[in-house]
């Protein structure tokens, strides 16, 4: 019998616990499909054990690592979906997402104006769509930016944020690095926890949230 030990790259920034381990190992032994045993190491290498001396099928890693990689996420409780109508909010840790070892986020949002994302500790505002859907906003400590333009709809239009200690970017789209309307630097370093997802002025939006990693 032999084994196959793979490098999976993406693992280190899931910051998973030794729970979150013996989870995924259970999900992906359970799938048949595999007919093979797996572990995951601290080290971050998944053990791929055949259960046969010969096996008629080998799946590809290519394979493995989208399987992996949508258990993770099932099991950072995304995606999520969600409606809030202002003045209530969606606080993520709530549902079970945790942003504090994350320094990204991509979500979609559906609504006439005031899509609006408060993040924690790190105390600065997104505000997308705002003054009508005709400007938005970023604020971070005691400064304002503004992007002039109509970025919402009655279609889902998806957006990313990413951070960093002394970076803050806000784009359009799925693609981390792309349609860039923000790019701020805080004078103070800056660490993110938790996220509230709200509106304003008696507005409804519908949110997906699809990543954070």
């Amino acid at each position: 019998m032999y084994s196959v030990k793979l490098r999976i790259p993406f693992l280190p920034a899931f910051r998973m616990t030794m729970k979150d381990m013996k989870n995924i190992q259970t999900i992906m032994n359970n799938v048949t499909d595999l007919n093979a045993t797996i572990s995951i190491t601290k080290d971050c290498y998944l053990n791929f054990v055949p259960k046969e001396n010969i096996p008629t099928k080998m799946p590809s890693l290519n394979c493995i690592c989208i399987m992996l990689f949508k258990i993770l996420l099932q099991i950072n409780g995304l995606p999520l979906e969600f409606t809030v109508t202002h003045p209530d909010d969606k606080l993520l840790s709530t549902e079970g997402v945790s942003l504090s070892h994350v320094n990204f986020l991509q979500f979609e949002a559906r609504g006439y104006r005031d899509v609006t994302l408060r993040f924690h500790d790190a105390q600065f505002v997104v505000n997308i769509g705002g003054w009508g859907n005709t400007i938005s906003a970023l604020y971070i400590e005691e400064h304002r930016y503004l992007y002039h333009g109509t970025l919402l709809n009655s279609e889902y239009k998806p957006f990313w944020i990413s951070w960093n200690s002394f970076q803050v970017y806000v784009g359009v789209g799925s693609i981390q690095g792309s349609g860039v309307i923000f790019h701020e630097q805080p004078q103070c370093p800056i660490k993110v926890i938790d996220s509230t997802f709200g509106s304003h002025y008696g507005e409804t939006v519908d949110y997906r949230v699809n990543q954070a990693g």
